[in-house]
């Protein structure tokens, strides 16, 4: 019997020991969640990756007598990180001494709103704790990119601005649909017109 009851007492151990590791275990991940939970949310949205399929950019193609038949362009779409690190350091120093002269440059580029509004807008935003990615403009041209970056604060670069810009292209028809087949026309990009031009050929 001796050897039975020395078995019975390892495998008691052994169970109890699972137990203790599994409480251990338990009440960590309940600490985590309850006590933590906030400080790794905010390390989740600091780290948080975005995935997006880049097109590869296509060429410009041009007639036998030079004349551009489709081309791109780039647009941009502008967000702007109210939690950058830039913005917040020295009492938020940066942002509270630009935030005049950058709404009004905004409402002078853009035209769509006075400075007023665009300031409100930007202390709005500002004052919200979790506002990490807040659109500003989508699908800006070149130049208008070119002239953002020259305003106040954002010409310091996106680490102490916030500024973000996302660059796609956009393709360019100068004369729509001609040689649509040959070279390559996007049907999204044209749509109505090349159900025309196809209802034509089908009609005629």
């Amino acid at each position: 019997m001796q050897p039975r009851k020395s078995i019975l007492i390892r495998t008691y151990l052994v169970f109890m020991g699972l137990v203790v590791f599994c409480a251990v275990i338990l009440g960590k991940a309940i600490y985590i969640q309850l006590a933590e939970g906030a400080l790794w949310k905010t390390v989740h949205e600091r780290d948080h990756v975005r995935f997006e399929t880049i097109e590869a950019d296509r060429g410009t193609i041009y007639s036998e007598d030079g004349q551009v038949l489709s081309t791109s362009i780039p647009e941009f779409d502008v967000y702007i990180d109210f939690r950058a690190n830039g913005l917040r350091e020295n009492n938020s120093y940066l942002f509270n001494h630009y935030a005049d002269s950058l709404a009004i440059g905004l409402a002078n580029l853009f035209g769509d709103k006075p400075a007023s509004e665009y300031k409100k807008e930007l202390y709005l935003n500002f004052k919200q704790p979790n506002n990490r990615y807040v659109l500003l403009k989508r699908k800006i041209s070149f130049q208008q990119h070119a002239l953002l970056q020259t305003l106040p604060l954002v010409k310091l670069g996106k680490q102490k601005s916030g500024f973000i810009s996302v660059v796609r292209t956009k393709r360019m028809y100068p004369f729509r649909t001609l040689a649509n087949r040959t070279i390559g026309i996007a049907r999204d990009s044209n749509k109505v017109g090349l159900e025309r031009t196809y209802d034509s050929f089908l009609s005629g």
